[in-house]
C-alpha cells in the first residue's frame, strides 16, 4: 500500500526538479541588456561618444545583451524599430543604431532624461541622456565661404574669430593638422566669448590642414544644473598653410 501511494510522489517529486532545472537554465541564458554608451552615427560629424542630441539625429547605443530590442523609448516617445517609418533600426547584441523622430520629447516637454530599451521583458535604462529642441543646436554662421570663421588663412599669433549661436560654456577649440591631427587653441585673454562668438590665438608652429574644426562646451542642464559635454565640428575646411 505504501509502495503504491509513495511510487507517484516520487515521479511528481523528479518531475518538479526537471521543471526548475529547465527554468534555471533559461533565466541563465538571458543576459540583461545593458546600455554602456551613447554615440554619433551621421556621416557629416565625426563619430564620437554624446551626452546631448536632438531630433533628427542618428544615434548608436552601445552596450550588450541588446539583441532582439522589442522598444527604444526616449522620454516617453517609442522609437518605430521595424524600419517602417525611415528610423533605420539596426540591431546587434552590441549595438543598435536608429534616427531620433523629428517629433521625439525633448526634456522640456515632460520633464524626463532617459533612454530605454526592452528587450523581452527585460529593460535597460540609461540616464541621464539629454534630448534638447533643435532651436538650442549650436551652430557655426556662414562667416567666411560658409565656413563661421573670420579667416581660413592662419596667420600664427593672430586671433580667429569664430561666429554662430548657442556657443556659450566653449572651452576648447581645435584646429585640423597634417595625419588627421588636431592643435588646441587658446583663447584671447583680451576678448571676451559670448553666446555668438569664440576669440581664439591661431598656434605657432602648426602645420594646418584641410579638416574639421572642432569645438568643445560645457553645458548645464536647466533641469538639475547637471553639467555634461556637447561638441560642435565644423564642415570640412581648408586650412592648409
Amino acid at each position: 500500500m505504501n509502495k503504491i501511494f509513495f511510487k507517484p510522489l516520487r515521479y511528481a517529486g523528479i518531475l518538479c526538479l526537471l521543471f526548475l532545472a529547465c527554468t534555471s537554465c533559461d533565466k541563465d541564458d538571458v543576459s540583461m541588456p545593458v546600455i554602456e554608451s551613447v554615440w554619433s552615427n551621421m556621416s557629416t560629424i565625426p563619430i564620437h561618444q554624446m551626452e546631448c542630441v536632438y531630433p533628427g539625429q542618428t544615434i548608436s547605443l552601445r552596450g550588450s545583451g541588446l539583441s532582439g530590442a522589442n522598444a527604444v523609448i526616449v522620454n516617453g516617445t517609442e522609437i518605430d524599430l521595424t524600419g517602417m517609418t525611415g528610423t533605420h533600426a539596426y540591431n546587434t547584441d552590441r549595438s543598435i543604431i536608429v534616427r531620433l523622430p523629428v517629433n521625439v520629447a525633448t526634456m522640456w516637454d515632460n520633464g524626463e532624461t532617459s533612454l530605454k530599451v526592452k528587450v523581452g521583458r527585460n529593460e535597460a535604462v540609461y540616464e541621464p541622456f539629454y534630448v534638447k529642441s533643435t532651436s538650442e543646436k549650436p551652430q557655426l554662421s556662414s562667416g567666411l565661404a560658409g565656413t563661421g570663421f573670420s579667416s581660413i588663412v592662419l596667420v600664427p599669433g593672430s586671433t580667429l574669430t569664430i561666429t554662430g549661436k548657442n556657443l556659450s560654456g566653449a572651452t576648447e577649440v581645435y584646429l585640423p593638422l597634417v595625419f588627421d591631427g588636431k592643435v588646441k587653441c587658446e583663447f584671447d585673454p583680451a576678448q571676451a566669448n559670448t553666446d555668438e562668438s569664440l576669440h581664439v590665438i591661431v598656434p605657432e608652429s602648426a602645420k594646418f590642414a584641410q579638416g574639421r574644426a572642432e569645438i568643445v562646451m560645457t553645458k548645464s542642464c536647466y533641469l538639475d544644473g547637471t553639467e555634461y559635454v556637447e561638441r560642435l565640428y565644423s564642415g570640412i575646411i581648408n586650412f592648409s598653410n
